[in-house]
């Protein structure tokens, strides 16, 4: 067998991504898609199992030792022997195929694997292999995009390699379904609504005439727009108090329903005429303060998001506009996040919809609603913002992989997905109507670390870069820890006292804004959540970047971990069956941890030995330690991260938004309420700390965002 080795060095890590096709006995195997073909039988192996079979290949015979497969297929991660051992058991399922064994992998006690009767060798030149199978997997780098005034968007087969080789679309459950992809192009790509307004929630009309989105200067005080899509100045059809966002035709076109948000009410939902009349509320949430609705296909109903109480995950419920009545639609389990993210098919059939199992794990879910049942369509699904082609048989969703967004095309009856398009753009949600239409939330947004300002000025840049900055931790001499997606690769980043930030790890990026890191009490050390495949774990770097054994946690879910006074033992918040627990874990034995209290404690910080946290059910931050006693109002347990411990107070964020919002702080032993500073574009999604150094605040800032609507029109080939 003749590898190609300009693929990459024999020893280097292996980036699917940029291994070349190579054909082995009766077996084609194509690294960058992730796919091997073999007795006409097309099979989709998860990237790890891929890395390992090239690793073999390539070495022509030879054997790999289990150090060289770390190396080259884990990047020299530590990993314990399950997982080179699943991945080798299903490199041997593979070779199991049919009647006919295709190869073998020898196992050389004490030293690897190799792999063996290799009986044909590799041909050059893939127009050789079988035209069919050739047409089924042509690159979509042969997609031709057409567009008309917009140049935002590419299609490059990089893009598709990378989002396939990090895992984007091949944990598909129908991986030997015979049904050949569907290929769609763009015959017409338009920037529809671009502003300096943050215009979100398209949603075109049925006849495909108009569009209806949410626009405003901020995302307290947005209204439902309409235009017509051919072209017309925007018209306002709500004015009101509240941020209206989720717009919904109902099925004869005249009239839209939305969702109304105001911070500290259920959310509210509004019908309003088109084009001009007076809305009305017809019905709120119990629990949710945000949710998105959609009106059913019949007109008698609609589909929104909500709760039943605080610590229910969300699902989707069903209001009856005649009685006003409610019903639920959806029925996650307990230990589920949740369910989101739906879009309903056009012929009023099929609603799809995701259900979060863990912070690590999503699964895209058919729901039937004739019959109400479910059909999970992908596990492990990393995609977001759904749309259906007219005549419900397909349906268009974005993934991403790093930087690479791009959009996709899943047909329902199991065959296999196909990329439409890539963007340099983040996508978000998406609307479909006749014709092919396709409207698109393009989304650009930076923030970075900053310093509050001392009076009235805005905000001092640590250092501006166009990136995006998260959950900042500062040790005692002043050095900062972050997780950061920077010019040097998404990780954990720290920056000592004077001197210049540097990445110590890298974090997946879909992974970077809930790892939030915590030093140490002596600096040495910074710990931070990461999943080890799809398995939460504390992972542990020294100062210098050099990674100690993770903790594994076997549960739904993981919240930061605080340290102990002594630096020997990590306490950190996990959700099982039980709901959320706290556990302590001595590190001398980081397999053995150990529940230390009741349920409902979501979030954690130390003082000396005192504890302190947040509840899943109850707002404020409460000490633990002893009876619970609350000692603030805030946060709110959608936000438990928004607080941190300072000397003897606690210091949180308020309720404002946009730049007004402060940093407020309140005694351990309760009293009063000072304002500590002004926090101008504070991120809520990053949190801040407190410099021990010099007592000021350090946050995630927002300096640039731009959030447009580009107007696709599809074709299906």
């Amino acid at each position: 067998m003749n590898f190609d080795r300009n693929s990459s060095p024999a020893g280097a890590p292996i980036d699917l991504a940029r291994q070349s096709d190579f054909a082995f006995g009766a077996i084609t195997v194509r690294p960058s898609l992730c796919r091997v073909i073999a007795n006409g039988q097309e099979e989709v192996l998860q990237p790890r199992v891929m890395q390992v079979l090239v690793a073999l290949a390539r070495a022509e015979g030879a054997v790999v030792s289990r150090d060289q497969l770390i190396e080259q297929c884990w990047g020299g991660r530590i990993v314990g022997d399950d997982s080179i051992n699943r991945c080798i058991a299903k490199v041997r399922l593979l070779a199991e195929n049919g009647s006919a064994r295709l190869f073998e992998v020898e196992t050389i006690p004490r030293v690897g694997y190799r792999l063996k009767q290799l009986l044909l060798e590799r041909s050059s030149d893939w127009s050789t292999a079988d035209p069919d199978l050739q047409s089924h997997l042509a690159p979509s780098a042969d997609i031709r995009v057409q567009p008309s005034k917009s140049l935002r968007w590419t299609t490059t087969g990089r893009g598709l390699a990378a989002l396939l080789a990090g895992g984007a679309i091949v944990a598909a459950v129908w991986v030997f379904q015979s049904a050949a992809p569907e290929h769609w192009t763009v015959a017409r790509s338009e920037v529809l609504i671009a502003d300096s307004l943050i215009d979100m929630y398209p949603a075109i009309s049925p006849d495909g005439a108009m569009i209806a989105w949410s626009a405003g200067t901020n995302k307290l005080t947005r209204q439902i727009y309409l235009r017509r899509i051919a072209g017309s100045d925007p018209l306002r059809l709500t004015d009101d108090a509240y941020d209206d966002t989720s717009p919904s035709w109902s099925p004869d076109g005249t009239q839209i329903v939305y969702a109304a948000f105001r911070k500290g009410e259920p959310c509210r939902l509004f019908i309003t005429p088109v084009p001009a009349g007076s809305p009305r509320e017809v019905g709120r949430c119990q629990m949710d303060e945000k949710t998105s609705v959609s009106w059913s296909r019949s007109g008698t109903e609609l589909f929104f998001i909500d709760k039943p109480n605080l610590r229910s995950p969300d699902r989707i419920m069903r209001f009856y506009l005649a009685s006003a009545g409610r019903g639920q639609l959806t029925y996650p389990p307990a230990t589920s996040l949740g369910d989101g993210d739906f879009s309903l098919s056009p012929d009023g059939r099929w609603i799809s919809f995701q259900r979060q199992i863990s912070d690590l794990v999503n699964h895209q879910i058919l729901l039937d609603l004739r019959t109400g049942a479910e059909r999970v369509m992908i596990r492990n699904a990393d995609d977001y913002g759904k749309a259906w082609s007219e005549d419900s048989r397909t349906l268009f969703f974005g993934a991403e992989f790093g930087k690479d967004f791009a959009l996709w095309a899943r047909p329902i009856n199991g065959g296999q997905p196909s990329r439409i398009l890539s963007s340099p753009e983040e996508m978000g949600r998406l609307s479909s109507g006749v014709h092919g239409l396709l409207a698109v939330e393009l989304h650009q947004f930076y923030d970075t670390l900053a310093r509050a300002p001392a009076a009235q000025g805005g905000p001092q840049l640590l250092v501006p870069t166009r990136g995006q900055d998260y959950s900042p931790d500062i040790a005692r001499d002043g050095a900062i820890a972050m997780v950061a997606d920077r010019p040097g690769g998404v990780g954990l980043w720290v920056m000592p006292r004077g001197g210049n930030f540097r990445k110590l790890a890298t974090i997946d990026a879909q992974s970077a804004p809930y790892s939030e890191p915590r030093w140490s009490p002596d600096g040495s050390r910074i710990a931070f959540g990461a999943p080890i495949g799809h398995t939460f774990a504390i992972r542990i770097v020294t100062s210098e970047g050099y990674e100690i054994a993770p903790i594994v946690f076997h549960g739904s879910s993981i919240n930061p971990p605080a340290w102990s006074t002594d630096g020997r033992s990590l306490i950190f918040p996990g959700r099982d069956a039980q709901g959320w627990r706290l556990w302590r874990v001595d590190l001398s034995k980081p397999s053995v941890m150990k529940p230390i209290s009741g349920a409902g404690w979501q979030y954690v910080r130390t003082r000396n030995n005192e504890l302190y946290g947040v509840r899943d059910d109850e707002a404020g931050v409460w000490r633990i330690d002893g009876s619970p006693r609350r000692i603030t109002p805030k946060p709110s347990p959608d936000v438990p991260y928004q607080w941190a411990v300072t000397g003897d107070e606690i210091a949180y964020v308020d309720d404002s938004l946009g730049d007004n919002r402060q940093i407020l702080a309140q005694s351990i032993h309760g009293g009063p309420v000072r304002v500590m500073a002004r926090v101008p574009g504070y991120f809520s999604g990053a949190g801040f700390a407190i410099d021990p150094t010099s007592g000021s605040i350090i946050y995630a800032t927002i300096f640039a965002q731009e959030n447009d609507i580009e107007m696709l029109r599809l074709i299906r080939n």
